[in-house]
């Protein structure tokens, strides 16, 4: 009597589990806020520090210990091996959060490229721009005026 009744509350325990579990895996992406990163000039280029593949590698880490939670941590009342089965049903769930995270981390690529155009404010020879395309003195104008432009709007580079 005492087995069923330990059973019992072990697919109860089971069903709250897994309830739970498939509410968090499409939230993993919103819930590790500490995962941040920056965008740097290094070398005269703009790359992200630290760079995408460690925030991936950490990302994938995390996440992967939230999906072997039930197995590796969650024992039950009876030490049953029930609670490994949370993974396997909801393997497709699991694969669809990693694949829209990494994504997301992916989308982060684009980033780089959209503010390239910002290093001119920030080389050492600012005549850099201007001495190979300028050959007139308009060149010279258009170059000029870009660049004052690009200061004027430096205040406004999102802070990413």
């Amino acid at each position: 009597l005492v087995s069923k009744w330990m059973k019992y509350w072990d697919m109860r325990l089971y069903e709250a589990l897994e309830a739970s579990y498939r509410r968090g895996l499409p939230m993993l992406r919103f819930h590790f806020a500490d995962f941040s990163c920056s965008l740097i000039v290094d070398s005269g280029k703009i790359c992200f520090d630290p760079d995408l593949a460690t925030l991936k590698t950490n990302f994938s880490t995390r996440t992967k210990a939230f999906i072997d939670f039930p197995k590796s941590k969650f024992k039950g009342i009876t030490d049953s091996n029930i609670f490994g089965k949370i993974k396997r049903t909801n393997a497709d769930l699991a694969n669809k959060s990693l694949r829209e995270a990494e994504e997301l981390i992916s989308m982060l690529d684009i980033l780089p490229r959209k503010y390239s155009n910002w290093l001119v404010l920030f080389s050492r020879d600012r005549g850099f721009p201007v001495s190979n395309d300028a050959n007139t003195f308009m060149d010279f104008c258009e170059s000029y005026n870009f660049i004052d432009k690009m200061q004027e709007n430096l205040p406004s580079i999102p802070d990413c």
